[in-house]
Order: structure tokens, then sequence, then C-alpha cells
């Protein structure tokens, strides 16, 4: 699959005994942060300095606790619902 969003929700179901609520905010951070470092870009964080790159998702309305938003964006998210590079809307 070239869909980020099925590969990561797929890593994260694979996993047994593992606490979901912090694996789920790891693999956000390796697709991101981590991964922008190893390639050494000026993305993955939202930070002066860095280039505007960013996606926007939609989540479910029903969400109770904050600290569950990294696990509900890998198990809701197919597509992003916008896209900006260097702050520039391009979907």
């Amino acid at each position: 699959s070239l869909n980020l969003f099925k590969e990561i929700r797929t890593s994260l179901l694979q996993q047994v005994g593992l606490n979901l609520q912090l694996l789920s905010r790891d693999l956000i951070f390796g697709i991101t942060n981590i991964a922008a470092k190893a390639l050494r870009l000026q993305v993955g964080q939202i930070k002066e300095g860095f280039d505007a790159d960013i996606i926007t998702i939609k989540l479910p309305d029903n969400i109770e606790d904050n600290n569950d938003l990294a696990l509900h964006a890998i198990l809701h998210t197919n597509c992003a619902e916008q896209v900006f590079i260097n702050g520039e809307q391009v979907k």
C-alpha cells in the first residue's frame, strides 16, 4: 500500500500488549519529526524557521480525551482533508 495512514494503522493494530495511546503518539512522531530529521529536511514540526508544510485531517466529534488524538488520527484517517506546501494550500 502507498497510503501512509493505512501503513501506520497496520503497524498499530499488529501490536499486542502495548499501550496504544503511547504507541500511536510514537508513530505520528516517527512519520513527522523523526522522518524529517533522517532526511535532513526543515519540516516535521510547527516551528519558526521550518517549512510551512502541513496537512489537516478530520477526526471524530466524540473524542473525550485529548491524549487519544494521535490514536484517533491513526484509526480514522484515510486521506488528508487539506494540504499546505510552503504555506500555500494545494488541496
